[in-house]
């Protein structure tokens, strides 16, 4: 019988997140996405007494990754980096994870979704997202309660809402930079 060993000599990857008060109430994951793979390596973030979250345990095989900070149990993202070049072994630090600046970038939002009557609209889909061209690449879904209401830890700018009230039916609304409260009203038939 002829037996095969294979070995993947494989990187400790370290960073630094810098947050503030606001995120600093979350649960925060890192993930790294290995291009062209499926498998994702996810780790918790750890707050230092410097404040900043440090990235520890990630050990990856050579290659290049996109790396994601999310909020634990939240579909979507903050922040996504591509790119991140991890070295062939050892302790490592890429320059893209050197120090991921995220302060300052979140607000609390509120959505509240109503119907064309104005009834609240409970347990619909809310998709938030960054613009295209933003500098932060941002994207969460979040569902209503039994009210209409959503809160998201949402990035500061213009977002992109997509209120999904079934797999057929969705509408969209900006979300203006400077807003933390906002009613998203099911349009009228035909518009």
């Amino acid at each position: 019988r002829d037996l095969e060993l294979r070995m993947e000599l494989k990187a400790h990857v370290q960073g630094r997140v810098q947050i503030d008060a606001l995120l600093g109430q979350h649960s925060l994951l890192a993930v790294f996405r290995q291009r062209g793979q499926r498998e994702e390596v996810i780790r918790p973030l750890r707050l230092e007494k410097d404040g900043t979250l440090s990235i520890r345990g990630a050990w990856l095989i050579p290659g290049t990754y996109d790396f994601i900070v999310m909020e634990n149990g939240v579909v979507g993202r903050l922040q996504k980096i591509e790119g991140v070049r991890v070295p062939f072994r050892g302790a490592q630090t890429p320059p893209k994870l050197r120090s991921v600046d995220l302060s300052g970038q979140f607000r609390p939002l509120t959505l509240q979704v109503l119907d064309r009557s104005g009834a609240p609209m409970a347990y619909v889909l809310v998709e938030l997202a960054s613009p295209e061209k933003a500098a932060l690449s941002y994207r969460q879904v979040r569902g209503t309660d039994d009210q209409g209401r959503v809160t998201f830890l949402a990035a500061n700018g213009p977002l992109d809402a997509k209120v999904i009230v079934s797999q057929e039916e969705s509408f969209f609304v900006t979300i203006e930079a400077d807003v933390t409260q906002q009613v998203l009203q099911r349009p009228a038939e035909g518009k």
